[in-house]
């Protein structure tokens, strides 16, 4: 048996450019025919460039009905299209939107009432926005505890700090038992601000479970560790995404303390050299692996909420 189209024939090639995209079909023109192959052929898509001619084995024949399926195919194609296009923009404008209430957080959250003013980097900034989409858009949640922990993460800047040439080194500018009472009160304000300022909405039902292993004591910010009976605080617990959410909020919850010009000097250095230190040691503090979808369950709790 031959082949069953000829040189010069019109044909149809059924493609789909991914798994979950459409098929279409393709109006090509027979050119030459494999020897050796009764069931390939070499062809020319029509209206496209001699560059996608190529070997093929599966031809459909040119008839009014094929025909008529093309344009069933195409119509299909192009509402496809269109959806892809306004989910692309749907998307965009979520990330525009959320972009937008990031940045406005950050304005609202720079009062000049004690000086106290935070200013992130580039690289922070794009942490915070990632984690603010993680959380509000894709409905994810952060693994609870995080490891580093905000403990964990202080403790070493502490240790970073007195290094040759760090802030609290011999020849730096703050003592380092400064500094160690600065990163002391900011764990405490941490544990205090965790929840009623630091949690996004969708965060808010995890928070709770958590705080049900909390002493009834509203002022004790102390975690008791189940496993081995040990105290374990809320510092102890959450990660370096907080904690950058917290440093954001810092000068309007500091709003209305009066800090000394030499506090807010010392405050300041001791502030940014941590954030400094969070940027350089991002890949050890932050990871997209921290994120996982919230279940089904949690999905549903919420919405009822």
């Amino acid at each position: 048996m031959g082949h069953v189209f000829e040189p010069g024939s019109l044909a149809f090639v059924m493609y789909r450019t991914a798994e979950d995209s459409p098929e279409v079909m393709y109006e090509v023109k027979v050119l030459k025919l494999d020897k050796d192959r009764k069931d390939m052929y070499f062809i020319h898509y029509q209206g496209w460039k001699q560059s996608t001619d190529c070997w093929v084995s599966e031809l459909i024949p040119y008839t009014e009905q094929a025909k008529a399926k093309k344009e069933e195919l195409d119509e299909e194609a192009e509402e496809y299209v269109r959806q892809v296009k306004e989910e692309r923009m749907t998307r965009r404008r979520e990330r525009h939107r959320a972009a937008s209430k990031l940045a406005k957080a950050e304005e609202d959250a720079q009062p000049d009432t004690n000086g106290l003013r935070i200013t992130l980097s580039a690289t922070l900034k794009k942490i915070l926005f990632e984690d603010f989409e993680n959380i509000t858009l894709k409905k994810m949640l952060l693994r609870i505890p995080r490891k580093p922990s905000v403990e964990q993460v202080l403790e070493e800047y502490i240790e970073y700090s007195q290094q040759d040439f760090g802030l609290c080194s011999p020849t730096g500018k703050v003592a380092p038992e400064t500094a160690v009472q600065i990163v002391n009160g900011l764990t405490i304000f941490f544990e205090r601000c965790i929840g009623p300022y630091l949690l996004y909405e969708f965060e808010k039902l995890q928070y709770d479970a958590i705080r049900e292993r909390v002493p009834e004591n509203e002022n004790d910010v102390l975690l008791p560790d189940l496993a081995n009976k040990k105290r374990k605080r809320l510092a102890r617990m959450y990660g370096t995404e907080h904690l950058l959410r917290m440093f954001v909020k810092l000068p309007i919850l500091f709003e209305g303390h009066k800090l000394l010009c030499g506090e807010t000097e010392t405050l300041h250095l001791v502030l940014h050299d941590i954030l400094k230190f969070i940027a350089k040691c991002r890949d050890r503090y932050i990871s997209p692996n921290a994120y996982e979808p919230a279940s089904d369950d949690y999905l549903m709790i919420v919405q009822d909420l």
